[in-house]
């Protein structure tokens, strides 16, 4: 069986070794699995490693202090290496990630979304309101889909100054957003706009709530308690 790699596809190769199966090659392009009887075991589930970066972005975007318990490091290791560029605070331990801003944003004159372990295409949107208030210019390009630079026209609507062109980005960063009505297209791209609106000046309004419901767990009720000023609009 071939896979590419990533942390899903070593954790449950993880979780099958435990229940007794026998697999080789984990952590590179080709795995082989020889039959064998599984049985039951207990396997604890790290926390996702893009829901962990979301709340870290949001700390980076508003100068904050947020510990993300329940994670592995190594599975950010390339997004906190970005948030480190971006000139943010990072420590980490066993199962914790601590970030913490003091000072502006520093811009990151080439980033690329790669496959794992490279910087993730799904940090690329939570990413890019941090670039946007980084003075001076980034560039961020999308090599892994089309089209995925949408949420820039968002940014842009809250005093962005981002520039398309096809797979790049050119972002020339302003010293703040403003708030304003958005709407989330998708998922991680509403999470990104979360992130700007916790950010920026004034009130914000994000239609499609709906999107990023599919991949966050009550995730107003958590930056509620992180002492954002949020609430759901029916």
């Amino acid at each position: 069986m071939r896979r590419g790699p990533g942390t899903g596809g070593e954790i449950l190769c993880e979780f099958l070794s435990a229940c007794g199966a026998k697999i080789r090659g984990q952590g590179t392009g080709e795995i082989r699995v020889i039959p064998a009887p599984l049985h039951g075991c207990h396997f604890e589930i790290p926390g996702d490693r893009i829901a962990a970066g979301s709340y870290l972005a949001a700390a980076a975007a508003t100068s904050g202090d947020v510990t993300v318990r329940g994670i592995l490091p190594e599975h950010l290791g390339s997004s906190l290496l970005v948030f480190r560029k971006l000139d943010c605070l990072v420590d980490e331990g066993k199962d914790w990630v601590r970030l913490t801003r003091d000072g502006a944003l520093r811009p990151v004159p080439e980033l690329e979304t790669e496959p794992y372990p490279g910087f993730p295409t799904d940090m690329q949107p939570l990413t890019l309101p941090l670039l946007a208030m980084a003075p001076g210019e980034s560039r961020l390009r999308e090599n892994l889909f089309e089209n995925r630079l949408g949420l820039a026209g968002e940014l842009n609507r809250m005093g962005a100054k981002i520039a398309v062109r096809g797979r790049l980005a050119v972002i020339h960063g302003v010293e703040f957003l403003t708030g304003c009505p958005v709407e989330a297209a998708d998922l991680r791209g509403g999470a990104g706009l979360l992130v700007a609106a916790l950010a920026a000046r004034g009130t914000s309004r994000i239609a499609g709530r709906k999107y990023i419901g599919r991949g966050y767990e009550e995730p107003e009720k958590n930056l509620a308690a992180l002492g954002a000023a949020i609430r759901i609009v029916e």
